[in-house]
């Protein structure tokens, strides 16, 4: 794959992380943004823009010289599991799930988890595990205040 296509007697990149999937490209429109990608439209330049943690889309041709024919990011699926050390949530824009990483010191159970759990030394405070004071512990983990 090649970054560049040839269009008005010169040779022009592909926008941000497109490539040009077949050499020589003669247009901005056979530049193809990578899979899990959406392609999005800034003032007058197109960019291939990063789909959240764990959803997934096709790569995708730019769709227009004009400006017209953008995506959002609602083009990319919705996750549906995560990897460790990670929890499913929803995105606020979109609707969708994607995958988020846990605070510090916590974990999750599995890959379709939507929260994470700290240890029986911990607890949850400000989106973050904190150390319960001297030899006191969670007596019946997740914890999630200090009087606990």
């Amino acid at each position: 794959a090649g970054t560049q296509y040839f269009e008005d007697d010169e040779c022009k990149a592909c926008p941000s992380t497109s490539t040009c999937p077949s050499p020589p490209c003669s247009a901005l429109t056979e530049c193809t943004c990578p899979a899990n990608h959406y392609v999005e439209k800034s003032g007058n330049s197109w960019s291939c823009t990063a789909c959240k943690t764990g959803q997934t889309k096709a790569a995708t041709a730019i769709p227009s010289t004009d400006g017209s024919g953008g995506e959002t990011a609602s083009a990319c699926s919705a996750a549906t599991s995560c990897e460790a050390n990670q929890y499913l949530t929803e995105d606020a824009d979109s609707g969708k799930n994607y995958c988020e990483a846990c605070p510090e010191g916590s974990t999750s159970s599995d890959g379709s988890s939507r929260t994470c759990t700290c240890g029986g030394t911990q607890y949850f405070d400000d989106d973050e595990c904190k150390a319960c004071p001297s030899t006191s512990t969670c007596p019946s983990p997740p914890c999630s205040a200090l009087t606990e």
